[in-house]
């Protein structure tokens, strides 16, 4: 794997490591898919303001590590429905 994406995934790891700190984890503190989507808007629209408020790239790929990672925390959560899945 490219190092640029290793590194990617390993902050998006120590994200959701933080996140479960933080919030418990998945299955303590389980979501619906609507929940898990007005969550992931909601981090999306942050990363968003952060960026406008001071184009300070920075923060905005911070804030863009927190999506991917609540993305990740609903994968997981429903890790059972892609068993079968075996990506494109």
């Amino acid at each position: 794997m490219d190092n640029g994406l290793t590194r990617i995934f390993d902050l998006i790891k120590r994200e959701r490591i933080y996140q479960d700190q933080k919030w418990g984890t998945v299955k303590e503190n389980p979501h619906t898919i609507e929940e898990w989507t007005n969550i992931i808007e909601d981090e999306t629209y942050e990363a968003g303001v952060e960026y406008h408020k001071s184009d300070d790239m920075e923060k905005f790929l911070a804030e863009m590590i927190q999506v991917a990672a609540v993305v990740c925390a609903c994968l997981e959560q429903y890790e059972d429905v892609l068993a079968d899945y075996k990506g494109r």
